[in-house]
Parts: C-alpha cells; sequence; structure tokens
C-alpha cells in the first residue's frame, strides 16, 4: 500500500479526526444556539435599566397573599404514631396490625402482643397495651369509641378483645385508674378461655 492509500483508508474508516468547521454543524445544534441567544436577548430585556431596584421600598408593587393553604394530613397517620408510640411505651415487641376508622370517629386495632413465653405475662402485657392506648388516644381528642384486639405474636390466636363507647372513655380517670382494671371500666371484654383467671 502506497502512504497515500493509507491516508485514505483510515480517513474513510474515521481514524483521522479533521477538524469541524462551524458551517457544517447540525440542525438540532443550529437551533439550540438561537434559541439560547434568543432567551438571553429577552433576558437582559427583562432586567434593564428602567426595572425598580429590589431595595426600593415605593417602587414594590402591594403585597399580594399567595399563601398555599397548609397540607392536613390524614388523621390515621397521627392516630398510628399515637398507637405505636403508646404500645412501644408498655410492650416493646408489640406492632399494629390493622387499625380504621369509622365515619362517627369510632377506631378499630389489631395488634400483635409481644412473645411471651407464660399466659400470665401475654395477660399483663395485653392489659397495659389496652390501658396505653386508649389513655393516649383520649389525651390527643380520639375518644370517639375504640375496639382493640390483641393477637398472640406465634400463633396469631386472639388474646383480648376489648371495646370503649365514647362516653366510657370520657369517663374514665386516668389518673387513678390501675392497669389491672382496665378491663373492669370496658363497655365489653373477651379474654382467652385460656388465660388464668
Amino acid at each position: 500500500m502506497q502512504p497515500n492509500e493509507t491516508q485514505n483508508h483510515k480517513e474513510q474508516k474515521g481514524l483521522l479526526k479533521r477538524p469541524v468547521t462551524i458551517w457544517k454543524l447540525t440542525l438540532p445544534a443550529w437551533l439550540l444556539l438561537v434559541l439560547g441567544g434568543v432567551f438571553l436577548c429577552v433576558g437582559i430585556y427583562a432586567i434593564g435599566p428602567e426595572s425598580p431596584d429590589l431595595h426600593d421600598e415605593a417602587a414594590d408593587p402591594a403585597p399580594v397573599d399567595a399563601r398555599v393553604p397548609p397540607h392536613t394530613p390524614s388523621p390515621m397517620f397521627e392516630i398510628l404514631r399515637i398507637i405505636e408510640e403508646a404500645l412501644g411505651e408498655v410492650d416493646s415487641h408489640a406492632r399494629v396490625q390493622t387499625i380504621g376508622m369509622e365515619d362517627d370517629g369510632w377506631i378499630s386495632i389489631e395488634w400483635i402482643v409481644g412473645d411471651y413465653p407464660r399466659l400470665i405475662q401475654l395477660q399483663r402485657k395485653a392489659e397495659s397495651g389496652v390501658r396505653s392506648v386508649a389513655e393516649a388516644l383520649c389525651d390527643a381528642g380520639y375518644c370517639d369509641g375504640l375496639t382493640m384486639r390483641g393477637l398472640n405474636m406465634n400463633d396469631r390466636k386472639q388474646v383480648v378483645i376489648v371495646e370503649f363507647s365514647p362516653e366510657t372513655l370520657a369517663e374514665i380517670d386516668w389518673i387513678t385508674l390501675q392497669t389491672e382494671d382496665i378491663y373492669d371500666v370496658a363497655d365489653s371484654v373477651w379474654l382467652n378461655p385460656e388465660f388464668p383467671d
């Protein structure tokens, strides 16, 4: 091969770099260049010398109320947070399984009572969970009725079902109420028959 043929062969394969002239830009590149110039001119015109000084109070237009209304989250997020905190204070293994709220404000909760080898421990943790959640919800203003269902962590069997009407919740004196008496003030209670009396 001749040296000239080698150079032509390399040029055909694109191995040699050729200088690109500005006139050979592609159509999209030209459009971007022209549009950029137009936007630059419009921007300079908008911020021209006749625009008022930003610190000149006399040049400020009358204030406009452009406040965005605050986002009001669903009360369920707040209720869930309250329940999780209340259960966590008395049972580190407790977990909220399901939560619901009726139109009239009645709250239904199903939670997992922690893993305890003895039934008496499971019973005490369920009592503590019911009292803690009911009190925390009432303190936060959610006293429109409450149903709580506790499930055993191991076998998911019902441990307790307890209901409080709005009237009952309003009458409870949380300061003097002992945890072991929580079921005595409830409107209805079902305890797993395996629990000791």
